[in-house]
């Protein structure tokens, strides 16, 4: 059946370079769980302190910057994963990687916005600037934090007005739930 499919190649031939790319695929996995793993635990006790008024809140920042860095380690080791498979069957990774990365350059220029937002989000996130019921005044709108999401904080004001900022808009943040109660002047 396989010698139909691939004349060119011999049954055992083909079992040799299937058992390497299954080799392959256990290493990448294995080192993908590990990264992780050594990953979630870094960022566990780097993030273990303040996170805002709400043990909660706290609990989602760690989860969601462990998932957002991890997805992207196992993405990156998977990619590279993916490409030793396929010059393993003696497939020209050149040109792939080429497609590959003409494509990754045209959906990175298409969806600058919404990248721009995320990456700014992971890094409120991780920096700690703020936490959901934190009083906060952002670009000029003071407000309590009603939600953080991944593009954007959603403000409610004391008019009642919900005010959506988009992570990559923030340019001036101030938090004044962590402030100090009492400032002296030196």
């Amino acid at each position: 059946m396989f010698e139909r499919l691939l004349p060119a190649v011999s049954l055992e031939a083909f079992w040799m370079k299937a058992s390497r790319a299954l080799m392959v695929v256990i290493v990448v996995e294995g080192l993908a769980l590990v990264a992780t793993l050594l990953l979630r635990r870094r960022l566990a006790t780097a993030l273990a302190r303040g996170g805002g008024l709400d043990g909660a809140f706290r609990l989602e920042r760690r989860r969601r910057v462990a998932q957002y860095a991890a997805l992207t380690v196992r993405w990156g080791l998977w990619s590279i994963g993916l490409l030793m498979v396929l010059d393993i069957f003696g497939v020209k990774t050149a040109p792939i990687l080429v497609v590959l990365g003409a494509t990754a350059a045209l959906v990175a220029a298409a969806s600058w916005r919404v990248l721009s937002d995320v990456v700014a989000g992971f890094f409120l996130l991780l920096d700690d600037a703020l936490a959901v019921g934190d009083t906060v005044t952002i670009n000029g709108t003071t407000g309590r934090v009603e939600e953080l999401a991944s593009r954007w904080v959603r403000v409610l004001d004391d008019q009642g007005g919900s005010h959506f900022i988009f992570n990559s808009a923030i340019r001036e943040l101030v938090n004044h739930s962590r402030a100090p109660r009492s400032v002296r002047p030196e």
